[in-house]
């Protein structure tokens, strides 16, 4: 949750990223560098791998393996930018 603080903030970098847009124009967007964040959680694909056995037709149906998240959690970062710097 953003704080007033963090919105205040976000929006005085728009405005400088806005403005430094309309002086240089598109070039500066090229060299921008873009970021994204996401929390996820540890599954464990051994379960999945299981459902997903090969059966005879003739044999009963595996049990279903309801997957939940465990209590580990990763945070995943991504860049990226159209050309080098």
């Amino acid at each position: 949750m953003l704080t007033k603080e963090n919105k205040r903030q976000h929006k005085e970098v728009c405005e400088q990223l806005l403005e430094r847009n309309r002086r240089e124009g598109d070039e500066f967007l090229f060299k921008m560098v873009t970021g994204y964040e996401s929390g996820i959680y540890h599954y464990d694909p051994e379960e999945k791998r299981q459902s997903m056995e090969y059966r005879h037709c003739n044999s009963p149906k595996p049990k279903k393996i309801k997957t939940t998240p465990s209590a580990n959690k990763v945070l995943l970062t991504v860049f990226g930018m159209l050309e080098e710097l």
